[in-house]
């Protein structure tokens, strides 16, 4: 039958040609469309590595010193660090509040800024973001990162005796990337200046920004007597049973949330925050716009491939009629036709994913969620070979999908035609 399959083909090579032209067409820019939306779609799938639905985050801010509360004799750096830890306590002393971390601005997952450091050891040199805890605050319980078993516990972690600047906590990407198939915990890391810092610990992969999978992460500890830098934060874990969207909206509570000249400037779950920095990023409008644009093409596909192939099919009851005149049944007919289909699909979809791949070795794979620096997750969409595989495999199931459906189902009406009235219609 396969023979038979490419037989018919040929010798209808003149009528199929513009649907093998329109196929290959369509296997070609689905790939446009379909790899950006999937890859953002898996991305945006991808754990955060820190349990973000039992938290809230308070924005600790300075009051303005045209408040009527402004209290000039306590705006120095050490009574504003020591207002900072009175909040701290606020927060504490809550009832539905499990544990609390102080997070200096711009050094927490979901920051607005992102900090540097490059790290190297004999093996690799990587640039990694930075995080950033204080000394004695159960910062990893908090957040819910789980230090690797060779590593030390997170009550140890945070109370700890680090030296600023030397000492850091790695995630577990960087660490087999340092030092891959060893033990990184407690490993030194290697300058031509002569500087010697070292990893004190290695928990589980953290993504610092949600829109970024870059597991490429680092945490350092803050003291507790530096200087006040403006605008902190603290982040909550809730008890369990408490929704966080309680505590972020009660307003009463949040009046007070405050000692001195700080106040609690805003509350929000890190499920919002969250989600507000994804659309900061611009990447929820983008990945609408992709998911819209591969539906228009899927509904293009169906109208127009689809509709293509059955208005083909069903101008082919003069030959069904011809083939039950010799005995064939309907059934046969009908997978004889399908089976063109299904050859014609995989001949066009393979012609077209070639195209694609002379495109993508030259400019490259979907990289809507890619940074610039640090490196990508180990899986699918990082691996040039098996994301070619996997997107191709998508694109010829729903090529496969609906040709068959195309063919099949205008088939089954015209393989019961009565051979007698097919042959006199013609």
């Amino acid at each position: 039958m396969l023979k038979l399959a490419f037989k018919n083909l040929w010798a209808r090579r003149r009528v199929n040609g513009w649907l093998f032209v329109e196929l290959i067409a369509v296997t070609f820019v689905g790939w446009l469309l379909i790899d950006p939306v999937a890859v953002e779609i898996w991305d945006s799938t991808r754990p955060v590595g820190y349990d973000s639905g039992s938290l809230v985050v308070i924005n600790v801010a300075p009051m303005p010193s045209t408040s009527g509360e402004y209290r000039q004799e306590m705006a120095d750096s050490a009574s504003m660090m020591e207002s900072y830890r009175r909040i701290i306590g606020i927060v504490a002393s809550r009832p539905d509040i499990e544990s609390v971390a102080a997070v200096p601005d711009g050094l927490y997952p979901e920051a607005s800024d992102t900090y540097l450091q490059s790290l190297a050891s004999p093996h690799d040199t990587l640039l990694v973001s930075l995080g950033c805890f204080y000394q004695g605050t159960p910062f990893f319980s908090t957040y819910g990162i789980r230090p690797l078993p060779s590593s030390p516990a997170a009550a140890e972690l945070e109370s700890a005796s680090y030296s600023y600047g030397d000492d850091f906590i790695v995630t577990e990407s960087v660490a087999e990337r340092l030092y891959p198939g060893e033990n990184a915990a407690g490993k030194v890391l290697l300058y031509d200046d002569g500087w010697t810092p070292r990893i004190v610990g290695v928990v589980t992969d953290v993504k610092l920004k949600s829109h970024i999978p870059d597991p490429s992460l680092a945490f350092i500890v803050q003291r507790r007597e530096d200087e006040w830098n403006s605008c902190f934060a603290v982040v909550a874990r809730v008890r369990p049973g408490v929704e966080p969207s309680d505590v972020a909206s009660d307003l009463e509570w949040m009046a007070t949330v405050a000692h001195g000249n700080l106040y609690a400037e805003k509350i929000q779950t890190y499920s919002d925050l969250i989600y507000s920095r994804l659309v900061q990023s611009g990447k929820v409008s983008s990945r609408n716009i992709g998911i819209s644009l591969v539906v228009f093409f899927l509904a293009c596909l169906m109208l127009g491939v689809f509709g293509t192939f059955w208005l083909q099919t069903g101008r082919r009851s003069f030959e069904a009629g011809v083939m039950k005149a010799f005995g064939a049944r309907p059934s046969y007919i009908v997978l004889s036709m399908v089976l063109e289909g299904v050859v014609m699909a995989l001949i066009t979809w393979a012609v077209g994913c070639t195209i694609y791949l002379q495109y993508a070795m030259k400019e490259g794979l979907a990289d809507k969620m890619r940074n610039t620096f640090g490196m990508m997750p180990n899986d699918w969409a990082s691996d040039f070979s098996t994301h070619f595989t996997v997107i191709s495999a998508i694109l010829l199931a729903l090529v496969l999908i609906v040709v068959v459906a195309g063919i099949y189902i205008p088939a089954r009406g015209i393989s019961r035609v009565n051979p007698v009235d097919a042959i006199r219609n013609e």
